[in-house]
């Protein structure tokens, strides 16, 4: 591959990450959606083998304007449904941290508690001195 063929690769990766990124939808559509547009670029530059990363993303519009279109084509119910869903998620994840969280907290005060029963209220301490040698 050339330096050159190795460039445009990158860049129309990268052209497809930033779509990747800022489309707000599942994974399983995110890929769907990036596949369609990699063989939209593939019948481009079958069509059109000297096209370049400027006049691909002028045909196909920027990461903004393919999320802006993506957004748009979704319904008004189905666009709710994602914010619930998402929501719902968000819920979800803060009551698991909160669990752990209380879990982890009882654990530390148990062990406090069970180190102090073993012990009979009674607690040793030790204190090592160390001295240098004088020369």
């Amino acid at each position: 591959m050339t330096k050159q063929k190795i460039g445009y690769s990158y860049r129309l990766n990268r052209y497809f990450r930033q779509i990747k990124y800022k489309l707000p939808c599942s994974g399983k559509t995110k890929r769907k959606l990036i596949q369609d547009l990699r063989d939209r670029v593939d019948a481009m530059t079958e069509e059109q083998p000297g096209i370049t990363i400027e006049e691909i993303v002028q045909a196909l519009g920027t990461a903004d304007q393919i999320t802006e279109e993506y957004l748009s084509s979704l319904d008004s119910d189905e666009l709710r449904r994602k914010v619930i869903s998402s929501r719902r998620v968000i819920r979800i994840l803060a009551i698991l941290i909160t669990v752990v969280i209380i879990t982890l907290v009882a654990t530390v005060a148990g062990l406090i508690l069970w180190n102090h029963y073993c012990a009979n209220g009674h607690y040793e301490t030790t204190e090592i001195v160390y001295t240098w040698p004088e020369n």
